[in-house]
């Protein structure tokens, strides 16, 4: 009888656990796990500046609030984030019109809803109408805008019972480019061409690079500026991606980073702004590159490098950058670089604004990338 008593008491116990609420918890908390590159110097609200950089959290019960400010660099309209809830099944924009948004996934209790202050994005609300209080779920927020829009900071999460969200990955795939890698112009159904601004069409979740690594679920970081180049940027930018690969803040060249989480496979994907050039200054630039990379992340953390060709290049600066990559291949693996691969993508993707790839356009440059690791990682 007394075992029974206490069997009682415990699930009494744990069921009271689970329905007490809300618990808040700071935005530097082992139950947020941050992908991409991420400042820790201020040691309750991380930040993140680069294009697809996101973070996750784990809760259980019906409603979920991240509590995030905004840089409103240069007082525009600021940032794009893609909400995503529970393994990719869908996901919801929000803007962050205000120096603080609170994302609010499901529905909270009205007590605490009026305790918020700052701009309120609601998010899935009709979502949990069939969930049980006791289930657990997963949001991923991610970045579609990139550095020269400004940081987002995480300030806090509240849920009626937060959980540990590391997805953990075998494979962290870094994709380092420029406005393609960013996922610029991806998206023209998100505001009138006469209302646009440069950043309204923004889009890295859906780019070529998270949507490979989500194909091999693996974690992914962009390292890229619109308009950057290896030796050539182009819109009066007066920084090169080798200038700036050491930075937070990459398209102003501020805010050293860490270098603390090393990718295990990098995919370099720039040339389309440098243009065609001189070829031997150019394959130098690029195998100095490459051994910048290996420096700063010690190669034994890196499985492979792949040298892509631009998947919006035309035939010309196509056939060019062929003749290129091959070369710096063949240099590299001279050198010792035996984990260093080329692909040419087959053709040119141009359907979104200003002649970038459409959001259908990056699914399949994606496509087309996976199956070619897939083969690699075969052949291995």
């Amino acid at each position: 009888m007394k075992l029974i008593i206490i069997a009682f008491a415990l699930i009494a116990t744990v069921s009271t656990a689970c329905q007490q609420g809300p618990e808040t918890i700071p935005g530097k908390h082992p139950n947020i796990s941050y992908y991409g590159r991420t400042d820790f110097s201020d040691s309750l609200h991380p930040k993140q500046w680069a294009a697809g950089a996101y973070f996750s959290v784990g809760f259980e019960g019906n409603y979920c609030i991240i509590n995030i400010s905004d840089e409103n660099y240069s007082n525009r309209r600021s940032n794009l984030l893609e909400v995503v809830l529970n393994q990719y099944s869908q996901s919801q924009l929000v803007v962050t019109k205000d120096s603080v948004t609170n994302i609010v996934i499901g529905n909270p209790p009205d007590e605490l809803m009026k305790t918020l202050k700052g701009n309120v994005v609601r998010c899935f609300e009709n979502y949990f109408d069939t969930t049980s209080i006791d289930d657990s779920h997963y949001v991923l927020v991610c970045r579609n805008t990139e550095t020269a829009m400004g940081y987002t900071q995480v300030n806090s999460v509240t849920a009626n019972h937060t959980l540990p969200c590391n997805l953990g990955p075998f494979y962290a795939f870094e994709f380092i480019g420029n406005s393609i890698t960013c996922g610029a112009e991806a998206d023209t159904t998100l505001k009138p061409s006469k209302d646009y601004q440069w950043g309204d069409w923004h889009r890295a979740y859906y780019s070529y690079g998270p949507l490979t690594a989500r194909n091999f679920k693996a974690s992914w970081s962009l390292v890229s500026v619109s308009g950057i180049g290896l030796i050539h940027s182009c819109c009066d930018m007066d920084v090169t991606m080798p200038q700036v690969y050491d930075k937070f803040v990459l398209r102003y060249n501020q805010k050293q980073y860490d270098f603390l989480h090393a990718p295990t496979h990098i995919f370099i994907c720039l040339g389309q702004n440098d243009g065609i050039q001189d070829s031997t200054t150019f394959c130098n630039a690029y195998v100095d590159f490459v051994k910048q990379i290996k420096e700063v992340y010690r190669d034994e953390h890196i499985f492979n490098y792949f040298l892509l060709t631009s998947p919006m290049a035309d035939d010309t600066l196509s056939q060019w950058q062929k003749q290129m990559l091959t070369s710096i291949e063949q240099r590299l693996k001279d050198e010792g670089f035996d984990n260093v691969c080329k692909y040419f993508f087959s053709r040119s993707w141009n359907s979104g604004g200003v002649s970038h790839p459409s959001i259908e356009d990056h699914k399949q440059i994606a496509d087309e990338l996976t199956i070619f690791i897939n083969n690699f990682f075969k052949n291995m």
